[in-house]
Formats: C-alpha cells, structure tokens, sequence
C-alpha cells in the first residue's frame, strides 16, 4: 500500500510540476488531478488512504490560515461594512446561481453549490469530497472560473471603471480614495524550518480533531482555526512555496483516485452549468460592486477588484496596477475567501439537506 501510495504521490508531482511550468490557470491541482486520473483509469493502481487526506486538508488549512495575521484583523474595521456587504451578496447569490443550475441542467444540488462557491480550487475540492458531490466537475468549473475572473473580469471592472468616470466625473470622484491609515504590512518572523514545522503540527491537531467532530470538511475547517490563533499569538505560522507544492499535488491526487470513466463521460454536461455560473459571476462583480460604491463610498476600482473570485494575491496586484487600492481589496478578498471556505459550505449543506 506504502508502494502504491509513493507511485500516486510521484505521478501527481509529474503532473503538478508540467502543468505549473505551461502556466495553467490553478495548474499544481490541476495538472496532478488529470496525471493521477490516467494512471488510475489505465492502471487501476492509484491508492491514496484516508489519513493522507486528513494531512492533505490539514496542509491545507494551515495554506489558507497562514497569511491571516493579527494585523489583518484589526485592519478589517476600515472595510468592515463593504466586505460584510461582499460576503453577504456573494452568498445570497452563490444560492440562486446554484439554483439554476441544478434546474436546467443535470448536475446534483451538491456538485452545483460547491462549483459555484468563490473559494479556491484545492479547498473547494478537498471539502467536496466530504459530500456525495461529483469533485471532477467541481474541479474542472473552478479551473475555468479563476482563468475568466482573471483574463475577462478585470478587464471587464476597469473598462466599467472607466466608463463611469468619463460619464459621471462627480460621483466617480466623490468616492474615498486610498486610506492612509491603513497599512498592511509583513512583520512575520523569517521562514526557518522550525516555523514550518511548529504550523503543521499545529495545522495537524486541528484537522484531527476537527475530523473527530464529524462536520462535513471539519479537518480542513479546524486546521485554519488552529493556524488562525497560533498566528495571532506568535506571528510565526508559515507555509513555503514547497509545501504548496505538495499541498496541491496531494489535493490533485486525492481526487485522481476518486474519478472512474464514467466521470469522465459526464465532462459535456457541465458545459451548461459552466456557462450559467460565469454569467452568474458577471453580475456578481458587477452588480455587488456597483452597489459597495454607491452605498459604502468606496472608489469603484477597488469595489469592482473586491468582488472578482480569483485569487487574493493575483487581484491585490492587478488592482495596485490599475489604479485600486490594493490593502482593501486584499481585506475584503481574504474574507471572501475564508468564508466561502468556512462558512459557504456549511450553509449550502444545510440548505440541501432541508430543502433538496
């Protein structure tokens, strides 16, 4: 089993590492997930146990947890009303986007609330599993959700941006600019293996207990908590860009092992649920960050970059370089992202088992 479990581990690192290299979209997942796929299908040999995915969601955990500083926290009070805003609109309309397409398409209620929910691939995924929903699918929209938020959505936000500004001059200028007194900056300790070594462990503590509990993706859920207060007390929680590494192959594998043919033949029914969610997304981003600038007074740029679902570090660069005010779009998005982790998850499960 130790030899199958290497072999899986190997193949998934192969797929991660080319797909990394050819620069696709949410590619270390990706990449391993399609490589372990094959060698399961021709093979019949990919094998990946229940305590590997344990450690893989506690991993994880601590890669979403570890950015998450005290600084950050106190810092949401200048932003508090828009990204309570952001979250809230997300998630009602997350619920009526996934609505459509479990109606007027084949997809389960489950696979549609996971495919839609703004959080990252692994994460997404990695929690899916946890649930009766179909992780290949989940796996394939969020590839093509993060590619159209970053490639299609920003450009789509500035030209809204712009338009506005030579239209309306006076309330695109009436809204703040950026806040001087927010400043975020980098005051961890430097890496150093004993860092990393202190955040797994305590990383793994939590996704175990949080297993015990029985909550669907409590692992993963528990990790982050765990991380979270170990980071506020010591400020020392840090994951490597090796260890993402691992964290994504290990997610891609853990899904290869899960995925028959009859995944794979189920691939063209996704192309209507796919096109309802990204039109979903568009007035998601739009709608919801229209109305953070007229009602929060936030400048439009940043209201429109905060509302994008893809990735914190890609939209807290793009919105520096185009003219939004990249502290507040990294707030707004981290707190998007936590809770369509965290939180999202939770509500859309309830949901299915009350109602669906």
């Amino acid at each position: 089993m130790l030899l199958r479990l290497f072999i899986t581990l190997l193949v998934g690192f192969c797929g991660c590492h080319l797909a990394i290299r050819a620069k696709v979209p949410g590619g270390g997942i990706i990449g391993s997930m399609l490589a372990v796929t094959m060698f399961s299908i021709v093979t019949d040999l990919a094998y990946f146990p229940l305590q590997a995915r344990i450690m893989t969601q506690a991993l994880a955990g601590a890669l979403i947890a570890a950015p998450i500083t005290l600084e950050k926290v106190k810092a949401l009070r200048f932003v508090i009303k828009p990204a309570v805003m952001v979250v809230s609109c997300i998630l009602v309309l997350s619920i009526v986007i996934a609505w459509l397409c479990f109606t007027l398409s084949p997809m389960d209620p489950t696979t549609a609330f996971f495919s839609v929910a703004p959080g990252g691939i692994t994460e997404m995924v990695l929690i899916s599993l946890d649930t009766d929903a179909d992780p290949l699918q989940i796996s394939i929209i969020h590839s093509i959700r993060i590619f159209f938020g970053l490639m299609f959505l920003t450009v789509l936000s500035k030209s809204v941006a712009n338009w506005v500004k030579r239209k309306y001059p006076a309330l695109y200028a009436s809204r703040y600019k950026k806040d001087d007194n927010l400043k975020i900056t980098q005051q961890k300790s430097p890496g150093g293996k004993l860092n990393l070594f202190f955040t797994i462990i305590v990383a793994s503590i939590g996704a175990s207990l949080g297993y015990f509990t029985g909550i669907p993706a409590g692992a993963l859920i528990f990790s982050m908590i765990f991380t979270c207060v170990f980071n506020f007390i010591t400020n020392r929680a840090v994951i490597t860009t090796k260890f993402r590494i691992i964290t994504q192959t290990c997610a891609g594998s853990v899904i290869g092992c899960t995925i028959t043919m009859a995944n794979v033949l189920a691939i063209p029914t996704i192309i209507i649920p796919t096109i309802i969610i990204l039109a979903g997304y568009v007035v998601m981003n739009l709608g919801i960050g229209i109305a953070v600038f007229l009602i929060c007074k936030l400048d439009l740029n940043t209201a429109l970059f905060s509302t994008i679902p893809a990735g914190i570090l890609e939209m807290s660069i793009i919105a520096d370089e185009l003219d939004g005010d990249s502290a507040k779009v990294v707030l707004i998005q981290t707190l998007r992202f936590v809770s369509a982790v965290a939180l999202f998850p939770q509500i859309y499960l309830w949901i299915i088992r009350t109602f669906l």
